[in-house]
């Protein structure tokens, strides 16, 4: 789990400089919607009390697709696994890759 405080300084660095805070899962929803794709997301808590994310999206054309993981952002990479076909995997090693280069640009 990640520290509060990390994300405090994180946002507080956004703040200072005027960036826009937004969340990766956030990205890939609006690149759904711009798609054509309604979508939706529900957290739930499980019998042994772990939350699960569930996150769907439909679109006339193409089906529906629902997906779930123990995370928000997981869940969102795996939706769009789905939907574009390619691995979960290759998905998290190139946000990862994302992430890597933005953090050398700092």
């Amino acid at each position: 789990m990640a520290n509060p405080y990390h994300f405090v300084v994180g946002l507080w660095r956004a703040k200072r400089h005027n960036f826009p805070v937004k969340y990766y899962w956030e990205i890939i929803s609006d690149n759904l919607s711009k798609a054509g794709w309604s979508w939706g997301c529900v957290a739930t808590v499980d019998r042994e009390g772990r939350t699960i994310w569930v996150v769907a999206a439909e679109r006339s054309d193409a089906g529906r697709f629902v997906v779930h993981a123990d995370e928000t952002l997981t869940a969102f990479l795996e939706l769009e696994a789905a939907i574009s076909g390619r691995t979960a995997d290759s998905m998290k090693n190139a946000t990862s890759a994302l992430l890597a280069r933005r953090a050398q640009r700092r």
